[in-house]
């Protein structure tokens, strides 16, 4: 779901009455029972693989009745993403998304893989105008874009957009797989794989 980069459900909180002794007895609340939402297996810190010095994350966290997603990419000094990080792009705001129900579905993972079945929790997802902050000892700044500089002499560079819109209903989807999570995007009746992450 592209509302990440430059997502809760909507739950029933179950409580039940404790039955009272004789006379005009009293009935007591017993505590609620935590309300469980088909997305808490999302929350948590996820990792995609290195992609040219390049590794972008994603923490979940469920706030009432939705998620909220950070995301930052760290850039390291070489390709294979060891070294130490010279760069890091981060977002002022997190998209936050509601549960829109579950489907069964066949996604193909990576380009040239087999498909398989997933289920997809289907979310729409908001995220606030935002602006991006780019750090580290690799960063230099000129009109219009920042530029990381990695120790091989090359470099990779990001448009400066100063404030980015808003974007507010965005249909997406996430689907897991063991310890796999999947970034989906809706096509029609199918779904194209965004992302992969791996649980941190």
């Amino acid at each position: 779901m592209k509302a990440w980069a430059c997502v809760g459900v909507t739950v029933a909180v179950l409580s039940g009455c404790g039955g009272g002794g004789g006379g005009g007895g009293t009935t007591a609340a017993s505590p609620p029972v935590a309300a469980t939402s088909p997305l808490d297996a999302y929350a948590g810190t996820w990792a995609s693989a290195c992609a040219d010095h390049a590794v972008a994350t994603l923490v979940i966290a469920r706030a009432a009745d939705t998620i909220t997603v950070g995301n930052k990419t760290d850039y390291y000094a070489n390709a294979d993403c060891s070294g130490a990080i010279v760069g890091t792009v981060t977002q002022s705001a997190d998209a936050t998304a509601t549960y829109t129900g579950t489907v069964d579905a066949s996604i193909t993972p990576t380009p040239g893989a087999a498909a398989i079945p997933v289920k997809v929790d289907k979310l729409t997802a908001n995220l606030p105008a935002h602006t991006l902050s780019v750090t580290g000892s690799g960063v230099t700044h000129t009109t219009g874009q920042w530029c990381i500089a990695y120790p091989s002499g090359t470099s990779t560079c990001i448009k400066d957009e100063g404030t980015y819109p808003a974007q507010t209903g965005i249909a997406g989807g996430l689907a897991l797989q063991g310890t796999t999570l999947y970034d989906l995007t809706a096509n029609g009746s199918s779904w194209v794989v965004d992302g992969v992450f791996t649980k941190k």
